[in-house]
Parts: structure tokens; sequence; C-alpha cells
């Protein structure tokens, strides 16, 4: 389990956790009793100046708290405004949030410093800030260091999280591209190879736009699970053209039923995993119910219930007549596991 100490390597794992690098944001780091992550929050410091946009978030932020039962939480502001004081954004959710933890720390960075808003101590935050240690989190592969926070963070608050504006619409511009071109021949194989090659360099913003997009495409999201289930070249063929094959029915029904099935390597549902959080950060409302399922999926697989319904039913806020979010949760619901789980029971 990788041990975070100190403000200083919490803030720089910050942008590990969410999936990108947020700028002009407040971060929400809930804790549990022994300082355990409970769950992490973005949301954009313009947002939280907002009214009725403010209130709608600190009502998520409370109930997402008071759900992980967190303790303590710790709020950095990222901007690049001088914030010397305090941050507004970050002050009016700490108020927001007063009596529903224990203990509220406050933190601003600048993307190179963090300090203590209003501190005055220079040992405790010099005058310039103290220098973030990125090299904390930059040491090992970025997907290697969130497939160790899976270990203790509690998943399910995946779809609260928001990258910057900016970057939401650099993606959503990608994708639009992308999907004016599915008329075009071998749209869908070129599809499916774009998603999985995203899988493995999230932090690419056209990319993620572009495979967030194609899954919009049922044939191509469903081509995804016959990949991640070892379904061979001519099981993911018939699911791209749309035909309901038996080679393509065992690849599926095996996830319930075939106990010699050999699960999921951890590694691999952790990179899906991360994957999926970095695409719904990125992704429009209307785009987040099939990134959302397939997270659903994914954790169901690697025995995650909790988040696998967490995911499953936020997919059906976004859209309640998705039909692979509402199967994941009624497969959640009603205690069933994957075959391997069963098998090794």
């Amino acid at each position: 389990m990788r041990v975070i100490r100190g403000p200083g390597e919490l803030i720089a794992a910050i942008p590990v956790l969410l999936g990108f690098v947020p700028h002009e944001s407040v971060v929400v780091i809930g804790l549990g009793p022994g300082g355990e992550l409970g769950t992490v929050m973005r949301a954009d410091r313009a947002d939280l100046l907002i009214g009725d946009l403010a209130r709608e978030i600190h009502d998520g932020v409370r109930a997402r708290l008071r759900a992980d039962r967190v303790s303590r939480v710790v709020i950095v502001s990222f901007t690049a405004e001088a914030v010397p004081l305090g941050c507004a954004a970050a002050d009016g959710l700490a108020v927001a949030i007063d009596g529903t933890v224990d203990r509220v720390d406050m933190w601003t960075c600048d993307g190179q410093h963090y300090r203590v808003p209003g501190c005055a101590d220079p040992q405790c935050c010099p005058a310039d800030g103290t220098r973030v240690p990125w090299e904390a989190t930059a040491a090992p592969p970025a997907s290697a260091l969130v497939a160790t926070c899976a270990e203790w963070t509690a998943p399910g608050a995946a779809h609260l999280l928001r990258a910057d504006a900016r970057e939401r619409r650099r993606a959503a511009r990608a994708g639009d591209r992308w999907w004016a071109r599915r008329e075009q021949e071998g749209w869908r194989q070129r599809s499916l190879d774009l998603v999985l090659e995203s899988m493995g360099r999230s932090d690419d913003v056209l990319a993620l736009g572009r495979a967030t997009i194609a899954i919009r495409d049922v044939r191509v999201r469903d081509g995804v699970i016959v990949r991640w289930l070892g379904g061979g070249a001519d099981a993911v063929a018939d699911v791209l053209a749309g035909r309901a094959t038996a080679k393509v029915a065992r690849v599926l029904d095996g996830a319930l039923r075939d106990d010699a099935r050999l699960p999921p390597a951890p590694e691999d549902t952790g990179d899906i995993l991360a994957w999926c959080r970095s695409a719904v950060a990125h992704a429009r409302n209307r785009d987040r119910a099939a990134v959302l399922a397939l997270e659903a999926v994914a954790a169901w697989w690697s025995g995650d219930v909790r988040t696998a319904l967490d995911s499953a039913d936020a997919a059906l806020e976004c859209d309640p007549e998705y039909t692979l979010a509402g199967l994941v949760a009624d497969v959640c619901a009603a205690g069933l596991e994957p075959a391997w789980s069963r098998s090794s029971t």
C-alpha cells in the first residue's frame, strides 16, 4: 500500500487520483478515521461562486461525505490567482460542510507551491509557499500508482469529477469530429482500436474525447467488453457487425457461468477503471452513460460491487434507459458475482 506523508505528497498525488491535472479548481479529499482515503471530488472554482450551482455542488459533496463516512476533509484550491488570505470558492464549501465532518483542513496550490491560506508562520508557510514534491508521485508509472490507490480509495465518486472546462471542450470537439466520420467503412474497427489505445494514454485529451464518443456506438462499446473478456478476432468482428453469434454469447455469458474462466488481472481492471475515471471527467453529460456503464462492468469483474452499483446508478442518472447500466445494477442487486469469484470460494 502506498503511504502518503504530509500535505505536500497528498497534493502531489491529486492529479494521479483524478486522472488529470486540475486548474482553477477546488478539490475535496475525504479521509476516514484512520487517515485512509475515502473519496475525491473536484469542482470548478467559478461554479462555486455562482449561487445556484454552488448550492448544488455543496449538497452533492455533503451527501458523498456522509455516504463514505468521512471524518476529515482536506480542501485544496488550485489557482493561479493570488489567494494569500483564502479562496472564496473553497471557503464557501468549507462552511457548507461544517458539521458534516469532524475536521476541515484548507490549502492553496499555484501548481508549484502550496500553503495554508492566512498562515503567517514562516516555519509552516514561507512567503512563497512550500514546493510541491511532484517527484513523490512521478517515480512510479501512473497506472501503477492508480492501481495502488485503488486499494485504499472508495472509487464510487468518479462520476462527481470534472476536468476543467477548456479540456472538456477540446475533448468534445475531437469527439464530434470523430463521430461525424461514422459512415466511413471500417469506422467501428478503427474506433475499437482507438478506445483500446486510449487506455494506455489517458492523458491525451483529444484521444480521450474520440474514444468517449466512439463508445456511444453500442457495437463499439460491446466490442470493448468482448476484448476485455479475451474474445478472439472472430467474436470481436461479429460484435462490430451486429451479429449475435454463439462465439459472442460464450464470451459474454462466461463472466456469469463459466467457472473455469480466469479472472481479469488486477492491473488490467485497474487500468480500465483509471481510464473510465478520466473519460468521465472529460465527457459531456450526454456521453457519460456509456463510460459509466463500462466502469460498472469493470468494477463488477473486480469484485467491487459497491463501485459497480454506484457507477451503474450514475449512468442511469445520465440516461435512465441505458440498458447495460440497468443490467449491471440488477446483477449487483441480486447479489450475483462473476463466475471466477464463485469458483474461488
